[in-house]
Formats: structure tokens, sequence, C-alpha cells
């Protein structure tokens, strides 16, 4: 559904380098849409286009042949999107990469994967891309039994987003 609302404000993200973006693990159903294609970022280190690194030099020579190459009309319709969705995930990810050098904050996350997670949402938003939506989750909620167990129990696994959350907030104000 939020896919589908993305598709539906397409021209309002008309632009915008980074509309949606997914932090770590596999782009949930609810974010896919038929016209705003959402990355899935795992960290910042691997969002970026990789080029051989047999020739460490010649990465500028690497990226322009890319950008040559799917900046061609193609021979379908097909080809073309993919050609655009390769040209607009380097852009994107290009784009990150420099607002992400820019991020500061005195925001203290926690060190786990939630607050990790939370921590390249905010610096995502900070990089002024146009990003709108974000998806972070956090998984162990669903136990079933022994829920009120060490390490799996509700009110553990409450405060933990709770703390996430308020770093979060605090550098959002």
């Amino acid at each position: 559904w939020i896919g589908r609302y993305l598709d539906h404000s397409v021209e309002q993200f008309h632009g915008s380098t980074l509309p949606a973006g997914n932090v770590r693990g596999t782009l949930p159903l609810t974010m896919k849409g038929n016209q705003v294609v959402v990355p899935s970022i795992q960290n910042l280190e691997s969002y970026t286009f990789e080029t051989d690194p047999r020739y460490p030099g010649d990465r500028q020579a690497q990226l322009d042949a890319f950008t040559a190459i799917s900046g061609q009309n193609g021979a379908s319709s097909y080809v073309d999107f993919i050609a655009e969705s390769g040209l607009k995930a380097f852009e994107s990810s290009e784009e990150l990469q420099a607002a992400a050098a820019q991020y500061s904050t005195t925001v203290q996350y926690p060190g786990d994967p939630f607050g990790e997670a939370l921590q390249l949402v905010a610096q995502i938003l900070s990089g002024g891309l146009g990003t709108q939506v974000m998806h972070v989750s956090i998984g162990g909620f669903d136990t079933h039994a022994s829920q009120d167990t060490a390490g799996t129990n509700h009110p553990g696994l409450l405060s933990a987003v709770d703390a996430v959350i308020k770093e979060f907030y605090y550098y959002l104000v």
C-alpha cells in the first residue's frame, strides 16, 4: 500500500533523488509499486556503484561507460526501464554518499541494529534528497510463547524501541 501511495504521488516526487527507501533486509511488499523503485539500503558503504576492484585507477572510466550505455535508447521499453532504473540507482547512491559525508549529530544512538538503522535514516533525511518515506523494522515481537522470558520479553523489546525512538526524536527536533 505504501508503494501504491508512492505511485500515485509520483508527480510530488518529480526530481527527488530518493523519494523512499528501506533500511536493512529485503524490501517489504508494502513498499513495492509500479512507478517508483524503492531501494533497500543495507548500509552506506554498500549502497554504491561497485567497480572492478582489480582496476581502482579506472573507476571513473567504468562509471562513464555505465552512464553512456545506460543513457542510450534501448530496443524496447523494458530495456529503457532497466537502464533508467540503473541510472537512478547510480545517481541516488552518489548523492546519498555526498549527503552522508556532511552528516553530523550529537545524538548517541544505541549500537544495536535498530539504532543503527534509525541513524542511517537520519543520515538520509539530513541529505536533502527529497526522501518522504523510509521503512525500518525490528523483529522479535511475534514470539507467541515465552513472552516473559529474558531476551524475548515484550517489555525488553519495547524498552529497546523506546531508547532508539527517543534519540531519533532528539535528532528530528
